[in-house]
């Protein structure tokens, strides 16, 4: 392409360049394994993490991490990195990687969509050309039908999702009803993209044009811009890419200030309900989305959908007519630009247009996540080639690293759990009769999917997917084309099943509309979960985020919810005030506590509040499994390294809290985003395993009834909030306040 080097001409763009090719090579990698062969390598792995020089009743967190965290420098591709969901999110991927890249699996549809994607490609932007004469169209005709036929093909054809976003799935008002959602799109900078004024957020502002103005004159190269293919920039009315690029970037802060207003507009109607159902016929509102569907020969069930923000669609539909229609301002020529720009950066950050392009948009990326080097071609193909082919992802990592046993040793654990939150509901004194029966009955009702890899009916049928070998880009479009016509399945009643959360990920979640939660496959590792090893330590990994998941089915949102997933108030008013009463204990405790390392703010209890019920409550049932299978001698495999150094107890209460949490920042990633942000709440919560930010400075507040301590400066503080500060709060909340976890209660 005769002006693709004009990209390389930037010179943080060619810097991009050099690093993304250098990670695209494939390498060998020996197949990792997710479990120490050997007790004495597990007690290693477990022993290497602490720091057994610090008393864990002085500092929990440096006792159980110093020694992981001296061992584990930050990637220089990540702004952070995590003992538990990170650490085993990597060793998966290690993995899977040799075997998607050898036969037998090498040879199957998602093997070869790996194998293609990982290789090296030469720059081409022959591959959205496609685009052209429907954006041409915007400039020729500038119809309102011209605005509808090309939103729709970006939306349909790997383009991205430019003025709106569209999802299928479960009612939140009515059981059993599949409904259609509108909602705001996503732009291509955060907020603080457009308004932040620290350093880093400017520096954020000014990546941003350089990647838009990039990307417009891939467009214009393209085809994409002006009123004929030979247009380019100048022949679409704009004197440089940068001029193109201010007004990609003023509409884009246009769709933020239309995005505010319509929450605004929700937030100031109480009375409103979660969820507007109305109808796409005779919505004023609704006219652009709806003369899209039509035009995608989509039809909504009842012909309705569910919108958060119809304030939203109001403006923007108003925007259209007059300056797109209308023509004012050059409005059809940045809207041309704009959806060019959005098309150009979905393929680039696909991987569609050629390195040179990606390194366009990872240039971008580094300095939003202020890291020195791209995320590794290897874990991007591996994320893009699981989304399109879960299933077999699935069966390779369930089939090569989890036998039948250990899978029926997890799904054991998860019926325990459930018995254990019963007999905790049963032995409740604030909870009257009537209450007690229908949380049982919903009890009852949840389903635990724990490493389960049935299909999504119809989702999961990639059988009209086409991998073309050594064509990476006629099969990620073929891919992309599938996941489209996937959503629609939905529209055709309830799935019998449905699963969002696959076994490839790293993650747990509970499911309020479903009754169900799940615990993916690639949880099932070390240091989570090892049937080798003393079952303590199981029961505070993997028990402990089962028990979590549970326990959010009766947090302060989900309690809502009855059995069969419709919002109902199953919960008698006594019952209510008394829930009430005991999460506001909870909230309170987290509201007056002053992170040392912040000494001029507090956790923000109400913002926290369910997360710290499930953390409380799902340590509160491993617990009690544990002392149930202790007294009945099933304490599992010994380990004498371990058992010489702590009780069974300890390892479950302590090593298992702790050591999950371990996790590392890199200090300037965690300072600007804590000072950048205007709005938002104090995220941090109980030790779990997800990750964590730090609160804005705008919102951080000094603890009621504390004074700030000598010498500290509120307008100073930068370093990060430690992960031990929170594993204490936990200890005090689920310790009723009056045990340390030392004397070896959780």
């Amino acid at each position: 392409m005769a002006r693709l080097n004009a990209v390389a001409r930037v010179a943080v763009v060619a810097t991009a360049a050099a690093a993304v090719v250098a990670a695209a090579t494939p390498r060998a990698v020996a197949a990792a394994d997710l479990f120490p062969q050997t007790p004495d390598e597990y007690a290693n792995f477990v022993l290497s993490s602490m720091n057994e020089s610090v008393s864990p009743c002085d500092d929990a967190y440096k006792w159980a991490c110093d020694g992981w965290i001296a061992a584990n420098p930050l990637p220089p591709h990540k702004d952070s990195v995590s003992r538990f969901y990170g650490a085993m999110k990597q060793r998966m991927q290690d993995a899977l990687h040799p075997l998607l890249t050898t036969a037998p699996l090498v040879n199957t549809k998602a093997g070869m969509f790996y194998y293609d994607c990982i290789a090296d490609r030469d720059n081409d932007l022959s591959v959205l050309r496609r685009f052209g004469p429907t954006l041409r169209a915007l400039v020729t005709s500038g119809s309102y039908e011209s605005v509808v036929t090309a939103t729709a093909v970006l939306h349909s054809n790997s383009g991205g999702t430019p003025l709106f976003e569209l999802d299928v799935s479960d009612s939140r008002e009515k059981y059993g009803e599949v409904l259609l959602e509108l909602d705001r799109p996503g732009l291509g900078t955060s907020r603080d993209g457009f308004r932040g004024r620290t350093p880093h957020w400017r520096a954020v502002q000014t990546a941003y044009k350089v990647m838009v103005a990039s990307f417009v004159t891939l467009a214009g190269d393209a085809g994409l811009l002006g009123g004929a293919a030979s247009d380019g920039l100048t022949g679409a009315g704009w004197a440089t890419a940068e001029e193109a690029a201010e007004a990609v970037y003023a509409l884009e802060e246009r769709i933020q200030k239309w995005k505010t207003a319509g929450y605004k507009a929700y937030k100031a109607n109480d009375a409103q309900p979660k969820y507007n159902m109305m109808p796409l016929a005779t919505s004023p509102d609704l006219e652009f989305p709806a003369a899209m569907l039509a035009t995608l020969q989509v039809a909504a069930p009842k012909g309705a959908a569910l919108v958060k923000y119809p304030v939203y669609f109001r403006e923007l539909n108003a925007w259209l007519k007059t300056a797109v229609v209308g023509n004012q301002d050059k409005g059809r020529a940045v809207l041309q630009a704009y959806l060019a720009y959005k098309a150009t950066r979905e393929f680039a950050r696909a991987e569609l247009l050629g390195p040179s392009a990606t390194a366009v948009y990872w240039a971008y990326r580094m300095v939003v996540k202020q890291t020195s080097r791209p995320t590794p071609r290897r874990a991007r193909c591996f994320t893009r080639v699981a989304k399109r082919f879960p299933i077999a992802i699935s069966g390779a990592l369930i089939d090569n690293f989890l036998s039948a046993d250990k899978i029926a040793f997890a799904r054991g654990i998860a019926k325990d759990i459930g018995v254990a939150h019963g007999e905790l509901m049963a032995a409740s004194k604030w909870m009257d009769a009537p209450t007690k029966a229908a949380a049982q009955k919903k009890l009852d009702s949840m389903d635990a999917f724990v490493a389960d890899n049935t299909p999504n009916d119809k989702e999961d049928d990639a059988s009209d997917i086409d991998v073309t070998r050594g064509d990476y880009v006629s099969t990620f479009l073929s891919a992309d084309l599938h996941a489209w016509r996937a959503q629609w399945h939905r529209l055709t009643g309830r799935a019998a099943h449905l699963v969002t959360l696959r076994n490839w990920e790293t993650n747990a979640r509970h499911n309020s509309h479903r009754t169900e939660y799940y615990i993916p496959a690639a949880i099932l590792q070390t240091p989570a979960f090892n049937p080798a090893a003393p079952h303590a330590l199981t029961l505070g990994g993997v028990g402990r985020v089962m028990g979590h998941e549970l326990n959010h089915a009766f947090d302060s949102r989900n309690r809502n919810y009855d059995d069969q997933g419709l919002l109902v108030d199953w919960w008698s008013p006594a019952a209510r005030a008394a829930y009430d009463e005991h999460a506001q204990c909870l909230v309170d405790l987290y509201d007056t506590y002053v992170p040392p390392d912040l000494p001029c703010s507090h956790v923000r209890g109400k913002k926290t509040v369910r997360e710290n019920q499930a953390d409380a409550g799902g340590i509160r049932s491993a617990w009690r499994v544990w002392q149930a299978r202790k007294a009945a001698g099933a304490t599992g495999p010994d380990n004498a390294v371990l058992s010489a150094k702590f009780t069974p107890d300890q390892l479950l209460s302590a090593l298992r809290k702790h050591g999950a949490a371990c996790s590392r920042w890199r200090s300037s990633a965690t300072s600007s985003s804590r000072t950048a942000t205007r709005r938002g709440s104090f995220a941090w919560r109980a030790p779990s395993p997800s990750s964590h930010r730090l609160p804005p400075r705008s919102t951080a507040r000094r603890a009621r009834g504390t004074t700030r301590p000598s010498g500290a400066s509120c307008g100073e503080e930068r370093v990060g909030v430690r992960e031990e500060d929170f594993a204490r709060v936990a200890i005090v909340s689920r310790a009723r306040r009056a045990r340390s976890w030392c004397a070896g209660a959780p």
